[in-house]
């Protein structure tokens, strides 16, 4: 996903406009994000947008409601982000693993 939303139309009218104001948030943050990660590395606070990675940022976003009945959820099966970064938000629900060095 781009910057701006190709189609507006295609996304769901109940929450078009709170999604395409998420959309523009979570760009300012990664674009901040980046020149944090620059500065943090005694860089110019603008050579990681500059070497493009700006231009692969994407924005995903997941929800998995609570369900009713968790003993018989199975969940997503494990996978790995291969994103230079990933930042997560987790709600009080919880649920998210990470594996880190075979635990």
């Amino acid at each position: 996903m781009g910057r701006d939303f190709s189609n507006p139309e295609d996304l769901p009218e109940a929450c078009r406009e709170i999604m395409i104001a998420y959309n523009n948030l979570m760009w300012k943050i990664g674009d901040t994000l980046f020149e944090l990660l620059s500065e943090a590395l005694g860089l110019d606070p603008n050579y990681l947008k500059d070497i493009g990675c700006v231009e692969e940022m994407t924005i995903g976003n997941g929800y998995y409601p609570e369900y009713p009945q968790p003993e018989l959820s199975i969940g997503i099966t494990t996978h790995s982000d291969p994103e230079f970064v990933t930042v997560l938000i987790q709600d009080q629900i919880g649920g998210l693993k990470v594996f880190h060095e075979d635990q």
